[in-house]
């Protein structure tokens, strides 16, 4: 059984080791942005006993939007990224978060498949955004999953019907 639960400041200190093992570094880049992980709003998914099977982060925008900045599964195809991500939207529509956007590079197919399969809608493609952020973050590699050249940023973004506008739009 998967249980979930908000990332306390406890937590940091596992997790920010992991997240730079699988993102080359304790920092993301996504579009022209730095977002540093150490800290952020997020969400785990453990076993009974506590053993870790992946993690969700965030950021809230104005206006009610916020963006997902990273979701890891720590063994795939095993529904822990979806178990996560419907968790993040069942408390983001009573938060008051209207709409999410989320950022994937051009090699994340199973991602992609994921987000698409909940609703999520391609908003923009960045031809070269990922090369332009190897200039920031020089730790992004040239090939990705499944063997693809990494190069470009996709923008998917969702609305959520039903949140609730009284709320402040974020889960902070």
């Amino acid at each position: 059984m998967t249980l979930i639960r908000r990332i306390d400041a406890s937590d940091w200190a596992r997790l920010l080791p992991l997240l730079t093992d699988r993102w080359g570094a304790p920092y993301i880049v996504k579009h022209h942005t730095r977002f540093d992980l150490d800290g952020l709003p997020g969400l785990l998914a453990t076993t009974r006993d506590g053993g870790l099977l992946g993690l969700l982060t965030w950021t809230d925008g104005a206006d009610g939007e916020a963006e997902l900045l990273t979701l890891d599964a720590l063994t795939r195809r095993q529904g822990t990224g979806g178990t996560l991500l419907d968790a993040y939207l069942d408390r983001a529509r009573p938060a008051g978060v209207r709409r999410v956007r989320v950022t994937v590079t051009n090699d994340q197919l199973t991602g992609l498949k994921l987000l698409q399969r909940r609703g999520f809608r391609i908003e923009a493609v960045r031809r070269g955004a990922v090369d332009a952020a190897r200039a920031v973050k020089p730790q992004i590699p040239e090939v990705g999953e499944d063997g693809i050249s990494l190069h470009d940023e996709l923008d998917l973004c969702l609305g959520l019907a039903g949140a609730d506008p009284t709320a402040g739009g974020g889960l902070r």
